[in-house]
């Protein structure tokens, strides 16, 4: 009966004993035989929440002062350009990408559609506007002007620190784009950075007229006539001149005191007449024809008669132009 138990026990045991052997010799632990725990899930990681990507503005304004710094479009020198370019990305003050903005062109007249300066609610400025850029560095360059005859220096402020409503303005520093690397006036540097405190700038540049320009008429030419075809034309030329010349001149003229024959009497004779008052009225050479017929010496009433009505006949024929008998 004994060796019947140990025959039944024995074939358990080490069946018993194998298996223990065999989780061993696979690296299995005895728990693990026992039991299979239930798996617990890997945590589900939550997706990172992407911050919004923030953008600003930069407005580029131009305006137009004359030399008693009031402000106008410049419409008295039309077709004057004025050029603010963007320039590449050169500095990285870590707010952003930044980017370049588009060169900015104004001609004058200018369109004045913004209040730059404020407090009067007019329209004293010519501006563009740039949206949607992405917070950084950027930059641009001095102003160019197509015709700079007239003008005086450009000035900037970008208002980094000081505000352009009391107009103040700048000369163009250029220090950050030089071996120095730094500029003396941030609000005139080339320079704008947008930050998320700061996402709006606006540049202004000034541009002032060193004295009232005078467009230069334009000489217009008058094309010659074209001749007739078959070699026959007709050019009229009507000139007309008008000359003035007074000459004023002195004559003197000799008059020889004798007319048909007779000479004028040096002495008065023997009439009842009086010949020297004839001789004036009817000059010498009536008078000596009047002699020649009447003769000297004592005259009769009737030649007396004879002699006035002659003489006023004479006269008479003198007033009619008659001056020969």
């Amino acid at each position: 009966m004994r060796t019947n138990y140990l025959k039944l026990v024995i074939p358990v045991v080490a069946t018993g004993i194998l298996s223990l052997i065999a989780v061993f010799s696979s690296g299995g632990s005895v728990y693990a035989l026992e039991s299979s725990p239930t798996p617990t899930p890997a945590p589900t990681a939550s997706p990172t929440a992407t911050p919004s990507t923030q953008t600003g503005s930069i407005s580029v304004c131009n305006v137009i002062m004359d030399g008693r710094g009031n402000v106008v479009d410049g419409s008295q020198i039309a077709g004057v350009t004025f050029t603010v370019k963007g320039l590449p990305h050169m500095l990285n003050s870590g707010s952003g990408p930044g980017g370049v903005i588009p060169d900015s062109t104004f001609t004058t007249p200018l369109n004045l559609n913004t209040d730059v300066f404020g407090g009067d609610g007019k329209n004293d400025a010519s501006c563009v506007r740039y949206d949607n850029l992405p917070m950084g560095d950027y930059f641009y360059s001095e102003e160019t002007i197509s015709s700079a005859n007239g003008w005086k220096r450009p000035l900037y402020n970008d208002q980094y620190i000081t505000s352009v409503r009391d107009k103040s303005f700048f000369p163009y520093d250029n220090g950050i784009f030089t071996s120095q690397g730094f500029s003396d006036n941030k609000n005139s540097d080339g320079q704008i950075v947008l930050q998320a405190g700061r996402p709006n700038r606006t540049l202004v540049v000034l541009n002032t007229l060193s004295a009232v320009a005078s467009p230069t008429p334009t000489p217009s030419s008058s094309p010659s006539p074209t001749p007739v075809a078959g070699g026959t034309g007709s050019n009229n030329n009507n000139q007309s001149q008008s000359q003035t010349q007074n000459n004023n001149q002195t004559v003197n003229v000799t008059v020889d005191q004798s007319a048909l024959g007779a000479k004028a009497p040096t002495k008065q004779p023997e009439t009842g007449i009086s010949v020297l008052g004839l001789v004036s009225a009817f000059s010498a050479a009536p008078f000596g024809l009047m002699l020649s017929r009447f003769g000297k010496g004592k005259s009769v009433f009737r030649r007396k008669e004879e002699l006035g009505k002659f003489a006023l006949e004479t006269f008479s024929g003198r007033n009619r132009g008659l001056d020969n008998l």
